[in-house]
């Protein structure tokens, strides 16, 4: 839940820099969470529709609850939802875990209204920062993270569909990975996957783990976020902007 409340500012801010909001009225967020995203968008674009969709029973039920959001607790494919009806439908961190990623870019774009927009943010795997950490790339999670890209392959993946045209791409690295591989170069660190990944060992404690530094994270975060985001993509999260070809 903090990890969600500090990434749903920065992907707000990328959100912001890719699309006018202000044109947007009707929006669907894929794999929304606890709906903090939604949240921080709607104290901001009051004429702003936003419907989101969630696998988890637990995090629908808070953005519902809660946050006061209007969220469904399904897959995508039962929601009864409208098809072709959301000017801008958002997937944040969900691409990376689903075993047929062509297949879930095609069922976003479903929904998707002619001449709208689909955004689709997941993890670089061939970022700097993932190239010198190794299997210690914090985002290398094998047990959930099954489809990795590369800026490359996920705009493959994107121009296969044949129903979208790439408009814009960003990518962003976190202090808190540059400040990591900073440590391990200096200690000489090298991690091998067997250090770092255990499927029983995380499967008995990945919901008991603590989100480190959530205060500092959540003020300071966003003002890295502004000077960070870049149209390089070397980063090690990226997005990429999409317009449905009508």
């Amino acid at each position: 839940m903090q990890g969600q409340i500090v990434n749903s500012k920065i992907n707000s801010m990328a959100l912001e820099r890719l699309v006018d909001l202000q044109k947007i009225r009707k929006m669907l967020d894929v794999g929304t969470g606890y709906g903090f995203l939604l949240r921080e968008l709607a104290s901001r674009y009051d004429k702003l529709n936003a419907v989101g969709v969630e696998l988890s029973r637990q995090e629908a039920e808070f953005a519902n609850n809660d946050l006061g959001l209007n969220v469904i607790n399904s897959p995508l494919g039962d929601s009864d939802l409208t098809k072709d009806f959301f000017d801008l439908v958002t997937a944040f961190e969900v691409i990376e875990h689903t075993p047929y990623p062509i297949k879930f870019i095609l069922e976003l774009t479903e929904f998707v209204n002619s001449g709208g927009y689909l955004l689709i943010m997941t993890d670089n795997f061939d970022s700097r920062m993932a190239n010198s950490l190794g299997a210690g790339f914090p985002k290398w999670i094998p047990h959930s993270h099954i489809s990795h890209f590369s800026p490359l392959t996920l705009r493959k993946a994107i121009e296969k569909t044949k129903k979208l045209e790439i408009v814009e791409s960003m990518s962003y690295t976190p202090w808190e990975v540059l400040l990591r591989n900073a440590y391990y170069k200096l200690r000489g660190i090298k991690k091998e996957p067997s250090e770092v990944f255990d499927l029983t060992t995380t499967l008995c404690t990945e919901m008991q783990g603590t989100y480190k530094l959530f205060a500092i994270r959540n003020l300071f975060n966003r003002l890295w976020a502004r000077k960070a985001l870049s149209r390089k993509m070397d980063g090690d999260l990226m997005y990429f902007l999409c317009k449905k070809i009508a």
